[in-house]
């Protein structure tokens, strides 16, 4: 009686799951179809269509850019950056790929379009701050400016040498060391495993330190002293 009685619920509750599973699909398909028809609409030239669209998509392009930044304040500068792309360039979409999936990868190089911008912006007003520092403290506190200096050139030298990594390995070494994300999170964004997360990182940084070592060999003195 009583394994008849856990079979019964087992298979009710396979049942119920079965019926959610279905359920789900019923409700993507049926969402899969109302974007085919906003999207039709919106590449004829339908500006309420494009409303609409937007509309319906605008909290996951901005719960993707929030996961991808970690900043709100960035997350809607991207979510902004992405409509304007929706706008300009939703006429070449043609459906070789799931529509969430094309617009999550514009969300994602929006967002690596604005992480450059705001790396750079950063870079100039330190460069702006430690020469203001440096041309009025050579007389006091020379130590410590020189010092922030050496730093500043160092982070320089770094991103010069970044840039000319390959493509996935640049991609891999600025989430980790630049933006700071952990190496749990680096495969979620990217799509990969761990373990090429891993290797290219490693790739990454060995390459910059010997690029960097080769042209500046004064650097290993300062390191080993």
């Amino acid at each position: 009686m009583g394994h008849a009685g856990g079979a019964a619920g087992a298979a009710a509750a396979a049942v119920r799951t079965g019926s959610s599973g279905k359920g789900r699909l019923i409700a993507r398909d049926a969402e899969g179809r109302a974007d085919a028809e906003l999207l039709a609409r919106v590449q004829a030239g339908d500006a309420d269509a494009f409303r609409a669209l937007v509309r319906r998509w605008y909290a996951q392009i901005h719960r993707w850019a929030l996961a991808v930044t970690g900043e709100p304040d960035d997350a809607e500068d991207v979510v902004q950056a992405v409509l304007v792309k929706l706008h300009r360039f939703l006429g070449e979409y043609r459906g070789d790929a799931a529509f969430s999936t094309w617009l999550y990868r514009v969300t994602r190089n929006a967002a690596a379009e604005h992480a450059r911008a705001r790396a750079r912006r950063a870079a100039i007003r330190e460069r702006a701050r430690l020469e203001h520092a440096a041309a009025g403290g050579a007389s006091s506190g020379g130590d410590d400016v020189a010092e922030r200096l050496a730093r500043a050139q160092l982070a320089r030298l770094v991103l010069d040498e970044h840039r000319r990594l390959p493509p996935r390995q640049r991609e891999v070494f600025a989430l980790a060391d630049v933006h700071g994300h952990s190496p749990a999170e680096i495969p979620e964004l990217l799509g990969i495993d761990r373990v090429t997360v891993r290797t290219n990182l490693l790739r990454a940084r060995r390459a910059i330190r010997k690029r960097i070592l080769d042209a500046h060999p004064e650097l290993l003195e300062e390191c080993e002293e």
